[in-house]
């Protein structure tokens, strides 16, 4: 006889869940578009995160990084302007780059507190035009 667990987590091939790498993410110009939606699992401690503008002209004009609390319904943004980032407090940890005007082939690396985080969700938007973004991040 086989029993199923109450609860389920994410398998780790779930690209939502314990690492993760997504290419092609269209960033919207002049409006924020969802660029990532991550699950946390319950015990971890770090988001690490990278960010790539892939487009070859575009710079994004916007960033913005929400979190879900546990057992929250609704999202509290934690991060959006230029110095939510270049003077970083809890739960944003540390970044390199500079995420709101992030230039054409440049990077982000944002590392954060996921303590009590269900899950996390980065907005973001391309300056007059679309661009694009690939993701990759790790928690712990």
């Amino acid at each position: 006889m086989t029993t199923t667990p109450a609860t389920s987590l994410p398998s780790p091939d779930d690209a939502r869940y314990g690492e993760g790498t997504t290419t092609g993410i269209t960033v919207t110009a002049a409006a924020d578009s969802e660029i990532a939606d991550i699950n946390v699992l319950l015990g971890s401690t770090h988001l690490f995160l990278e960010v790539k503008n892939s487009h070859a002209s575009v710079a994004f004009d916007q960033f913005d990084i929400q979190r879900k609390p546990q057992g929250a319904a609704s999202w509290e943004t934690i991060a959006t302007a230029a110095g939510d980032y270049s003077s970083p407090q809890i739960p944003i940890l540390e970044v390199q780059g500079a995420p709101v005007t992030l230039a054409a082939a440049a990077s982000t690396f944002i590392r954060m507190s996921v303590e009590a985080t269900d899950r996390v969700r980065i907005l973001a938007s391309g300056s007059g035009a679309a661009s694009t973004a690939n993701i990759h991040w790790s928690i712990q």
